[in-house]
């Protein structure tokens, strides 16, 4: 097991190798070297100590900690050690545990208010120089493999200030939303004043993400320091609102699979990615939540990672769970699983430990298990007409639709580094997948603790003059 400590070390020195790069491009402007210097003091750094990994910060990462980490295991393993509150069930009804929400949901930093300060508070300059070391480096390799005596002019951070610029307009230029072709001024009239479109050619080639640590997966290495960032800046600027929910991310066109912590104001705190040929099941909520228990989060989750052992281990942390749960998932309650029922008729059970698993039917059965609400009947009308559905799909109903927008928004303005195809690209992809979710993220705080009330576009707008003017290409 490589120690804390080696890990720090070798994250310190690739951070110290990217501050040692030589500037230098014939693109730029010849005050862009004085710029360079000059915006050093606008951006945060974060230091060694707040970009260290530990071992639990590893498991994070979205590597399952052994290849029977899968769905069909968990449930194998949990079933052979179920404890005797999810063997004993009733129909007496028992009260949930009472679970306190401890944290101050918020900003954690001070901050400015306009969309610069918010984007400055998720992109750290140590991110761009990580980047952009990369960036030449892999540049060299690729002329050392091809034996071309090619000359390659480094890449600046005030340069891919500009060419993520680029990328942020190119990705609001593919908008499927009507009212932005309606826009009188678009973002960037001419991009070619920037960045000629060979040298944003070169830096897309090269654009890569792989810090390679010992005891980490190859192929995980390729984007996982990208995913810790992600993490720990997150977990570093703001602490989450109670409601939270699960959710996997759809955009994203790779072959891995993206799980987002949501709150509903579609803000992600955390994310894992999982191969392609890995199901996860319950356990993509237990690398979600790995940090967040004991504060008294209420989760909201789909049957593709809820289990009643998942409820019981969670609610034993003081962290609720509603959501509904698969039959193969349904432990030793086979009267719930396998009783048929007419429509609006449900059956209710509690344990001990106040779990409630109902069984409920209107036009097709839905099984719900809660550690929070109850199954009683609760009625109201739509439209003049009395409705009545247990409280607890009622709850998960409320959540739910708001967090079905989260793919939605995520795709507006999207870029897509390449075809899907091209699955040897599928992590330069991921990578740029992840920047865009900060980039949201950025919006998403704004319109929280920010200033003015402002739409998506325009904080973009913002955001992208602001990047391109840290240089311009000379005439």
């Amino acid at each position: 097991m490589t120690s804390k400590n080696e890990i720090s070390e070798e994250l310190a020195s690739r951070m110290n190798s990217a501050l040692s790069l030589k500037i230098g491009n014939d693109d730029l402007d010849e005050s862009t070297s004085q710029s360079e210097n000059e915006s050093d003091s606008e951006w945060e750094t974060m230091s060694e100590s707040e970009w260290s990994i530990s071992d639990s910060d590893w498991s994070i990462g979205g590597d399952t900690e052994s290849g029977s980490d899968t769905e069909e295991e968990f449930s194998a393993s949990s079933a052979s050690s179920a404890t005797p509150s999810l063997l004993q069930w009733s129909d007496e009804i028992r009260s949930a545990k009472v679970c306190p929400f401890k944290l101050k949901p918020g900003l954690k930093e001070s901050c400015g208010k306009s969309p610069v300060d918010f984007f400055k508070l998720l992109f750290t300059r140590s991110l761009f120089e990580f980047i952009v070391n990369n960036i030449n480096n892999y540049a060299m390799k690729i002329i050392n493999q091809s034996h071309q005596g090619r000359r390659f002019k480094e890449v600046t951070v005030n340069e891919f200030y500009v060419f993520f610029g680029l990328i942020l307009n190119i990705g609001t230029m593919n908008s499927n939303v009507v009212d932005d072709y309606w826009r009188t001024r678009p973002l960037v009239e001419n991009p070619e004043d920037f960045m000629s479109p060979v040298r944003f050619g070169v830096i897309l080639k090269c654009l890569n993400f792989e810090h390679e640590l010992p005891g980490k997966n190859n192929k995980m290495s390729k984007i996982s320091h990208m995913i810790d960032y992600f993490n720990i800046i997150m977990r570093k600027v703001v602490n989450p609102d109670k409601v939270l929910c699960i959710v996997e991310s759809m955009t994203v066109p790779c072959y891995e699979h993206v799980y987002l912590l949501i709150d509903e104001f579609d803000l992600v705190h955390k994310l894992v990615v999982y191969q392609s040929d890995e199901k996860p099941g319950p356990y993509v909520a237990k690398s979600l939540l790995e940090d967040k228990l004991d504060v008294g989060h209420s989760i909201y989750i789909s049957d593709d990672y809820n289990s009643l052992e998942l409820t019981k281990f969670l609610i034993d942390r003081n962290t609720y769970v509603t959501g509904p749960i698969k039959r193969k998932r349904f432990g030793v309650l086979e009267e719930v699983k396998d009783k048929p029922l007419e429509n609006l008729e449900k059956i209710v059970k509690y344990n001990a430990d106040g779990i409630c698993v109902t069984k409920w039917k209107d036009r097709r059965e839905i099984i719900m298990i809660s550690s929070e609400y109850s199954g009683e009947w609760l009625t109201y009308k739509v439209n003049k007409q009395k409705i009545k559905k247990p409280i607890c799909v009622l709850e998960y109903n409320k959540y739910r639709d708001s967090f079905e927008k989260c793919n939605e928004i995520m795709g507006l303005y999207y870029f897509s580094c390449g075809e899907k195809t091209h699955t040897t690209n599928k992590y330069k992809r991921l990578g740029v997948h992840i920047l865009q979710i900060l980039v949201l993220n950025a919006y998403i705080l704004y319109k929280k603790y920010g200033g003015e009330s402002m739409s998506l576009i325009d904080f973009r707008t913002v955001v992208v003059k602001h990047l391109l003017s840290h240089g311009k290409r000379r005439i």
